[in-house]
C-alpha cells in the first residue's frame, strides 16, 4: 500500500468525496506496556522504602500504590502528560493528516460514522463544498487501511500487517463498528500475522495485542489459547 502522505497533505481516498476527515495528533502512543519496569521496581523496593517528602506529596497527588520507584515516576509523567496537552491545545499549526472520503460510504459501514453524519444539516458543509469532521490519536497508516477498506479500494490495503499495525486497525474496527467490512481479509491478517509472530507462552504485551485482535476479528481459538496463557 502507497504510505499515507505527508503531514498536512491531503489524502485522497474518494475522488468525488465530499467529507474532508482531519486526522489530529496522528501516531499517539499506543498500548503502552510498563509491566517490565514495575517487575524491576517490585524486586527493589526493600532498598528504597525511606524517600524524600517531595515524592511523598506526589504519592499523595497520585495515589498510586507501588514502590517509591514507581510512584516517583508515574507523579512525573502525570505532569509531563500535562505539559503535552498544554502545548497541543488547538494550535492549526500542528502537523495533521487530511482525508477526502466519501460520506456514502462512510454511512453504509460504520454506525459510528453513520450517527454523526447524519446529525449534519446542509449548513453544515463549509464555503469549500466540503463536510468537515474531526478525529485525533489514531496511527496514520492504520487510519488509512481503515478508509480504504471502508471504500473498497482493496488494492490499495495491504494482505501482510506486523500484529503492531494489525492491532491497530482492530482497534480502529471496534472504535468505528465496522466488523463486517473487514471479515475476510482479517483471516488472511491474522494467518499471516501469526506465523510471523506466534503467540509468546508468557504474559507480555505481545499477548495482550494477540488478545485484542481475536476478539475484534472473532477468532475464538486464537482468543481461548491466549487468555489462558494470560490467566496462567
Amino acid at each position: 500500500m502507497t504510505p499515507p502522505a505527508n503531514a498536512n497533505e491531503r489524502v485522497v481516498i474518494a475522488e468525488s468525496g465530499d467529507v474532508l476527515l482531519t486526522l489530529r495528533n496522528p501516531g499517539a502512543p499506543f498500548a503502552v506496556w510498563e509491566r517490565e519496569a514495575e517487575d524491576g521496581d517490585a524486586a527493589d523496593k526493600s532498598v528504597i522504602k525511606e524517600e524524600g517528602k517531595e515524592d511523598e506529596d506526589a504519592d499523595q497527588d497520585l495515589k498510586v500504590e507501588g514502590p517509591p520507584q514507581k510512584r516517583r515516576r508515574m507523579a512525573e509523567r502525570s505532569r509531563q502528560g500535562a505539559e503535552i496537552q498544554d502545548d497541543l491545545g488547538d494550535d492549526p499549526e500542528r502537523p495533521c493528516f487530511v482525508y477526502q472520503v466519501s460520506s456514502q460510504h462512510l454511512i453504509t459501514a460504520s454506525p459510528k460514522f453513520k450517527s454523526e453524519i447524519m446529525s449534519w444539516s446542509e449548513n453544515h458543509k463549509t464555503d469549500d463544498g466540503f463536510y468537515h469532521m474531526d478525529t485525533a490519536d489514531w496511527d496514520p497508516e492504520a487510519f488509512a487501511i481503515l478508509l480504504n477498506m471502508l471504500h473498497l479500494r482493496f488494492r490499495q490495503v495491504p494482505k501482510m500487517l506486523s500484529l503492531e499495525l494489525l492491532a491497530k486497525v482492530a482497534k480502529l474496527v471496534d472504535y468505528y463498528q465496522c466488523w463486517e467490512a473487514f471479515d475476510l481479509i482479517a483471516d488472511v491478517w491474522v494467518r499471516h500475522a501469526r506465523a510471523y509472530h506466534p503467540i509468546p507462552g508468557t504474559y507480555s504485551r505481545e499477548l495482550m495485542l494477540w488478545i485484542l485482535v481475536a476478539w475484534v476479528f472473532k477468532e475464538p481459538l486464537l482468543f481461548n489459547n491466549a487468555t489462558k496463557i494470560a490467566i496462567q
